[in-house]
């Protein structure tokens, strides 16, 4: 009963919380800043949220569309709530499912044993020490764990899912669910390391010699990759490249870049082409670069590449964008979901191969250098004694060796002759970089993925358009 009460208190909360706190509503409700939209647009994301209804009409509605398990739209996530939720499930019940049997022996067995032994010690020493656990809040619990049994102790994995190179496959996945799990995946991640101060003085700072991605050849990236486009076997849409996804007929399928860091570089591929397209009177991309369109002519360009990255990223949301890749790939492989997927050239050969050449790799004739980047955490190197071995191995990336496993793991090796090797694997293309286009990962993450970013702007449209 108790917990019943509780229940309908959070949902009758959740409701009446983002309406009467201070400022507007539909900021509230949405996370965005409504002053980023049109008065027009403001208007029409109001009507569809609701929020000019009457208040009882939109608790009404509210309460219909829980137990009728419409959960709403997630703006930061661009999909529908229930297949968010549906999305994390199997993840969720690997870690709480043994959780729940293992804390259910545990209990039961500690029970019995401080029940035949009412008021010893033993009985005393169990029942304090389960109090002050439980006073403990969850997460400072989870701290303490990581600490003592990751990096002091060295028992348990820091993150992740499974080790590299793990021998039994369910004993190792058993172990890193026990710790809490987290994953890196841009440029812009590192930097945001260096600026904590976990590393030397300098790194953080791009215009310093120190940088750290300035350490080791090509932007400290031994191999690179490129953003591509796979389609269903005879390509039965006919999609030759970037344009093709605007289409309305075409339904597109990716991550989303509010949360994926890979889908943040398939949105600065469309953002590229479209842009390269806008200038194509005055010299493309190149003109760009070099600084010779005028400031009116590259507004309207920007506008341009504005409203085409909006219409392939609307295409996408239709269909639901999972929060990260591995679910967009079972999306369009597993699950038989769109016609175009926007994907890592690396993802894309093992998904065809995974088909069994069920899938083709449509290669644009221009596209996005993706630069997977490496670093030496100094403080933390130095701290362990592992400097040696640990700059030694990033260095042992860039060497033939290792250059033949990154090619046939299907990157692009730095190295031009293994490159050369496997030309076969790589499809010439023409590329750009997110220094070259974007003025680098600290500045794109702000202007394209901030809070005021121009796809948060998108997002917004996405809401008030569904």
């Amino acid at each position: 009963m108790f917990s019943l009460i509780a229940l309908a208190t959070i949902f009758v909360v959740n409701f009446f919380l983002p309406r009467l706190m201070p400022g507007d509503p539909l900021a509230n409700l949405i996370g965005a800043d409504e002053a980023t939209l049109t008065q027009a647009e403001y208007e029409a994301l109001y009507h569809a949220t609701g929020l000019d209804l009457p208040l009882g009409e939109q608790f009404a509605n509210y309460v219909a569309d829980l137990f009728g398990g419409e959960w709403g739209y997630s703006y930061h996530q661009g999909a529908d709530v229930g297949a968010i939720l549906l999305e994390k499930i199997p993840r969720t019940l690997q870690i709480t499912l043994p959780a729940w049997i293992l804390s259910a022996v545990v209990a039961l067995w500690l029970g019995l044993v401080a029940g035949n032994k009412k008021s010893s010690l033993l009985d005393v020493g169990l029942s304090g020490s389960m109090m002050l656990l439980d006073a403990i809040p969850t997460f400072l619990l989870a701290i303490m764990f990581l600490v003592t049994f990751a990096f002091e102790w060295k028992i348990l994995p820091s993150g992740g899912l499974n080790s590299a190179f793990a021998q039994n496959a369910f004993s190792d996945r058993m172990r890193h669910l026990v710790m809490p799990v987290a994953t890196l995946a841009l440029a812009s991640d590192v930097d945001l390391i260096a600026k904590a101060g976990l590393f030397s003085p300098g790194a953080e700072d791009p215009a310093s010699d120190q940088y750290w991605q300035k350490r080791l050849p090509n932007n400290s990236c031994p191999y690179v990759s490129s953003i591509v486009i796979l389609v269903r076997k005879g390509n039965p849409k006919g999609i030759k490249g970037w344009d093709d996804l605007a289409r309305d007929d075409v339904k597109v399928v990716t991550p989303n870049p509010k949360s994926s860091g890979g889908a943040r570089w398939n949105y600065l591929a469309t953002w590229g082409h479209a842009l390269n397209k806008a200038l194509a009177d005055e010299g493309g991309l190149e003109a760009f670069k070099n600084g010779s369109v005028s400031e009116e002519k590259l507004a309207a360009a920007q506008k341009s590449a504005y409203e085409f990255t909006k219409k392939v990223f609307m295409n996408a949301a239709q269909q639901g964008m999972q929060s990260g890749a591995r679910g967009a790939t079972d999306d369009f492989v597993k699950n038989g979901v769109g016609d175009a997927f926007i994907a890592w050239e690396n993802e894309a050969i093992l998904a065809k191969e995974y088909s069994k050449n069920a899938l083709e790799i449509v290669v644009p004739e221009l596209t996005i250098k993706a630069e997977p980047p490496v670093a030496v955490v100094d403080k933390v190197v130095d701290a362990k004694g592992t400097r040696d071995i640990a700059e030694e191995y990033l260095k042992y990336l860039y060497s033939p060796e290792a250059q033949e496993l990154i090619a046939k793991r299907h990157y692009r090796p730095s190295d031009p002759t293994v490159l050369e090797k496997y030309s076969a694997d790589f499809p010439e293309t023409t590329f750009f970089t997110v220094d070259e286009i974007f003025g680098g990962w600290s500045r794109a993450q702000e202007e394209h993925f901030g809070e005021k970013g121009k796809y948060s702007q998108m997002q917004l449209e996405f809401v008030s358009q569904q």
